[in-house]
Parts: C-alpha cells; sequence; structure tokens
C-alpha cells in the first residue's frame, strides 16, 4: 500500500501544478511566433467535458499516463463538429489492427459492452513504446514495481511491529534448567493472550508476571536493527526518479535529508524541468496531431502551454531574459530571435 502512496503523491504533484500550464494555439510567421488568442480548439480545452471539471478531466489523463502509459480521449462530434472530449479509463480501452494496418480502430468496454471507435475519433497519448504491443505505451514506472514492492515490505513490517507496540516477536518456552515442566496446548494458548495483553496495544511496555520455569527469548529484530527509515529511502528515490518528481519537493524522508531553503527551490525547478515540461510539451504534440488538425490543415499552427505564470520557472526566465537583452544589445541577435 504505501509504495502505491509513494507513486500516488508525484502524481498529486502534477495534478497541484498542471493548472499554472497555460494552453495557447502559436502560429510561426516567418521567424516570429504568435499566439492566436481566439482559436476554437482554446474553449474546448479550457472546458473539455460537461459535467467534469477541467482540472479533475486533466487529472485523469495525467494519471494514466503515468502510471500506465496510455491515455484515450473520445472526440464527441455534432454534426461533424468536435462538441466535447470524453475521458476513457485506460483499462477499458484496447486498439485492433490487421495484416495490412497496425491501428484500424479502437474497441471500448464499459459495464460488459464493447464499442468500436474509429481511429480519427480517439486522442491516444502514450509515453514510449510498449515492447510487447508497439502500439501501446508503456510506463517508466514499471521498471520500479521492485522497488514498490520493497517499500511495501518495510511499511507491512513497520505496521506489524507497531502493533505489536513495537515489541519484536518472541519465543517463550521452559528453562533449559527445568526440563520436567509440561503445558498443555490450552495453557499455551492462555500464556500467549497473556503476554499479548500486556505486552501490546494500548498496553505497550507494560509489565508481566510467567510462571517459574519460563523465558522469552527475542527470534526477530528491533525497529533499530531493522533501519526501515534507510531500507526504505532508496525505493522512493527511484519511485520518484522514474515519475520525475524530486522526493524532496514531495515533503519524503529520502528528501528532506538534505533539504535546504536554496536547494528546495532548484528541487522545484528540477521536477517542472524533468517532470512537468517534457509531459506537456508531450501532450501538446499528440493535441496539435490528433485534434488542432480538425479545425484545418494550416501547418504553421500548434498547440503549446504557456509556461511564464509558473513560480518555480521565474529565477529561470529571469536568466533567460537577461541573457537575451546581453545578445541582443551586443548585436549577436536580432529583435526576433531576441524575442
Amino acid at each position: 500500500v504505501t509504495g502505491v502512496q509513494t507513486c500516488a503523491l508525484p502524481i498529486y504533484w502534477y495534478a497541484r501544478n498542471f493548472h499554472q500550464c497555460r494552453a495557447v494555439v502559436l502560429a510561426q510567421v516567418e521567424s516570429e511566433t504568435e499566439e492566436i488568442e481566439d482559436h476554437p480548439i482554446l474553449e474546448l480545452l479550457k472546458r473539455p467535458s460537461p459535467g467534469v471539471a477541467a482540472s479533475t478531466f486533466w487529472q485523469w489523463m495525467m494519471t494514466d499516463y503515468k502510471l500506465f502509459g496510455n491515455s484515450y480521449v473520445r472526440k464527441v462530434r455534432a454534426g461533424g463538429t468536435i462538441v466535447a472530449l470524453q475521458y476513457l479509463p485506460q483499462d477499458m480501452v484496447a486498439p485492433h489492427g490487421d495484416g495490412d494496418t497496425l491501428i484500424t480502430h479502437y474497441t471500448y468496454r464499459p459495464d460488459g459492452r464493447e464499442f468500436s471507435i474509429p481511429v480519427e475519433d480517439i486522442i491516444h497519448w502514450r509515453y514510449g513504446r510498449d515492447p510487447l504491443d508497439i502500439r501501446l505505451g508503456r510506463s517508466p514506472l514499471q521498471s520500479a514495481l521492485r522497488e514498490i514492492a520493497t517499500d511495501n515490505a518495510a511499511s507491512t513490517a513497520a505496521f506489524g511491529l507497531l502493533r505489536n507496540g513495537a515489541m519484536p516477536s518472541i519465543v517463550i518456552g521452559p528453562d533449559g534448567k527445568d526440563t520436567g515442566i509440561g503445558m498443555s496446548a490450552e495453557e499455551a494458548r492462555g500464556l500467549k493472550r497473556q503476554v499479548r495483553a500486556d505486552f501490546t496495544g494500548d498496553n505497550a511496555g507494560g509489565v508481566a508476571v510467567l510462571s517459574e520455569g519460563f523465558k522469552l527469548e527475542r527470534v526477530s529484530l528491533t525497529p533499530d536493527e531493522l533501519a526501515l527509515d534507510k531500507v526504505r529511502i532508496l525505493p522512493e528515490e527511484r519511485i520518484c526518479a522514474v515519475l520525475g518528481v524530486n522526493p524532496m519537493v514531495l515533503g519524503l524522508g529520502s528528501g528532506l535529508e538534505r533539504s535546504t531553503y536554496s536547494n528546495f527551490e532548484r528541487a522545484q525547478q528540477a521536477a517542472w524541468e524533468d517532470g512537468m515540461i517534457p509531459m506537456v510539451r508531450s501532450l501538446a504534440e499528440i493535441l496539435t496531431e490528433s485534434l488542432l488538425s480538425e479545425y484545418g490543415a494550416d501547418t504553421s499552427l500548434r498547440v503549446d502551454f504557456d509556461l511564464t505564470e509558473v513560480r518555480a520557472l521565474q529565477d529561470d526566465m529571469t536568466a533567460e531574459g537577461a541573457r537575451a537583452v546581453s545578445l541582443f544589445t551586443a548585436g549577436l541577435a536580432d529583435r526576433a530571435e531576441a524575442k
């Protein structure tokens, strides 16, 4: 469960911060790029699905993309015009092809029913390539499944110890000096219940008195000996790495050990540069290819995301602006290049 939570934290980070990315349509005019402010696709991207908040819609898409490597959206048409976008859960959609065409259609299976959807009505946002099926993407998180299992195992061990009052497993048996002690099965169960009641739960740290001739022996490691905090650092780091977010940004222990105010800001920038920006650039490409093309064949237009309002990137943009000004002032770049 905890490994799944460690995966969920970066997804929550993407969901919380994606709203800072503003969708725009750009036109390439000679050497300059101009923003088209009234393009109809912009309204569709702001309100993609009736009855579903735009933030929720994009969260669903990002979750499928990051965790599973495939995200699907159906174009809802009225009279040939796209009027809405319908999110389709990735586990309910499958691409199909034949010997000549890689993908001929998609099938959508909700509630035991099956619908065939034409290729032109599906936006398929995929992460890389699934080595078992070129038609599908594959999340890099699948390479960290062992780390997720390790984190789960460490969490289970910690939970078991805490449930038992942080007391390691023990064996109660006759003292070697007194070999004449006998105990029935019922008496053994009663002794076990007594020790459990005296040492675990609200009575952790309590006192128990055993009959003469018995002794306790520890047969497992203590919490300190298990070093569960150190065991979980490597899985946290690797899970966050494949999802593109520094654990320091998420408040995880593996990142807080080295956290200072200055490197926390740098970690936020790195999360955007290594995680969010590549993701939104990929989303912009698929929206340009699969959705913007529905509004005409003008190849000078493309969908992009404006990041100028992203707080974590302000320092980088200030430095980039200063560099552009210095290049323009020195005559090494013209006005269009500087812009």
